[in-house]
């Protein structure tokens, strides 16, 4: 009966947890239809409801091409949102948090770096990242691992940032209906 009460408990908070998931609303949000781009509010709001360390997690602010540095050409400084995903390691663990939430829990990475003190370390879990999203998610990005891994050009920035939001719009569709 202990096990039952317990398992009744977690059920409640879960619930609970769902309540306060503005992003599982679909009236609250433009239709697809409405807009080719993804809401980035949305996804954003669903990338922080479901990363373990969501405390830690900046706030999204968009790119925006006229900050591009004209003093050193070439030289960009994303916003801290992406700085917060460049290394991977964040990446790895929502994947491997949106899979546990998922009915079919399958295709978690479960080797990755931590200590991301070398680039190759942080280009590798981009990597990790970019194959389980295809894996597990079928959805299939395109990222210059390196140029994120170095970060300097705008246009890297942009294809990273887009492929996040591909990732998460493509994952947040999925998990819904199981969630509902």
């Amino acid at each position: 009966w202990t096990m039952l009460r317990r398992e009744e408990e977690m059920e409640l908070r879960e619930r609970e947890q769902r309540k306060s998931w503005t992003w599982l609303d679909d009236s609250l949000w433009s239709s697809p239809s409405s807009s080719p781009e993804p809401s980035t509010d949305r996804e954003f709001a669903f990338l922080k409801s479901m990363d373990p360390d969501a405390a830690t997690l900046p706030a999204y602010t968009p790119l925006d091409a006229n900050s591009v540095s004209t003093a050193q050409p070439g030289s960009f400084e994303p916003s801290p949102f992406l700085r917060s995903l460049q290394n991977g390691v964040r990446l790895v663990k929502l994947h491997n948090a949106l899979v546990q939430k998922s009915k079919r829990n399958f295709g978690a990475i479960l080797t990755f770096h931590t200590d991301t003190a070398k680039p190759y370390r942080c280009a590798e879990n981009l990597r990790f990242w970019i194959k389980a999203a295809e894996l597990r998610w079928e959805v299939v990005l395109k990222v210059d691992v390196m140029g994120v891994v170095n970060g300097t050009s705008f246009e890297v920035w942009e294809g990273f940032e887009k492929a996040i939001w591909k990732w998460a719009v493509k994952v947040r569709e999925e998990l819904t209906p199981e969630l509902k």
